[in-house]
């Protein structure tokens, strides 16, 4: 343990650590807004193919989760997802334009999904009002209603929400491996057992007394030391990864501000 920390009981503490959060053997993700990652996208280069394809795994959710709170179905959702990377990711050259000092990349990709979903619907819209056969269908859903400003500000709201949880789970894989590495793997614990599943996941925070069983601590006074030992630990990679995402001349806490109210506020 480091040494700021309560010392634990005799034992193996490796093994009940193990036991309790096996370790993570793959790499850890990469930020919400990867600006070298975004360059190799962006290019021509031997890399470019794969960064491509991992920016749109990245972002998939986000998008998704966009385009079906605007109204869409599954289905048609997907499609317009789909069109949105391989137009506007790739095929507009968005990625190109993308620069850490101009800003957050997540509000430039937002303001792209709304405008190529717009004009999708918009498109769609004329179409079906001068068909080339057969008649006008009456009963389009969101195709024929276009985009209500409230349908796109809630749809926004998703977005933002989709990126904050990754942004949150990100920081958290981040904390878990400063923890291990680091020597605090309790402290990891006990915080993510009494407050981040709590607060991600709607569990019932563990009683500090079952965290001294199950850790082999001496005290409920050790085990509340050890949350909050995790917790600035996750506090810390969390303002780090959020400063990732932004530029030069933005605020962190302004940010962080946003996505807190994205997610603790739903529409």
């Amino acid at each position: 343990m480091a040494p700021s920390d309560p010392p634990p009981k005799p034992g193996s503490i490796r093994k009940r650590v193990d036991k309790i959060a096996p370790p993570i053997d793959a790499p850890a993700s990469a930020s919400a807004t990867d600006w070298s990652l975004l360059r190799e996208a962006s290019g021509k280069g031997p890399k470019a193919s794969a960064s491509r394809e991992a920016v749109a795994k990245r972002y998939w959710g986000a998008v998704f989760a966009f385009v079906r709170a605007t109204g869409q179905t599954p289905e048609r959702a997907a499609d317009l997802a789909q069109g949105f990377f391989a137009d506007v990711l790739i095929g507009r050259a968005l990625l190109a334009s993308a620069d850490a000092k101009r800003g957050r990349f997540r509000s430039l990709l937002r303001q792209a999904v709304v405008n190529y979903v717009r004009d999708r619907v918009r498109y769609d819209k004329s179409t079906k009002r001068t068909p080339k056969v057969g008649t006008v269908s009456t009963r389009d859903g969101a195709s024929l209603d276009g985009l209500a400003a409230s349908r796109t500000a809630a749809a926004e709201h998703v977005f933002d929400a989709h990126w904050a949880a990754q942004v949150v789970r990100v920081a958290g894989e981040r904390a878990e491996r400063r923890c291990r590495r680091d020597g605090r793997e309790m402290a990891w614990i006990a915080f993510q057992q009494r407050t981040l599943r709590p607060q991600l996941f709607g569990d019932a925070p563990v009683p500090y007394a079952d965290l001294v069983a199950t850790l082999g601590l001496e005290s409920i006074g050790q085990a509340a030391h050890l949350a909050i030992v995790g917790r600035r630990v996750f506090v810390e990679e969390l303002l780090e990864e959020v400063r990732a995402t932004l530029g030069p001349e933005e605020n962190v806490a302004d940010e962080l501000r946003e996505l807190i109210a994205a997610v603790e506020h739903p529409r």
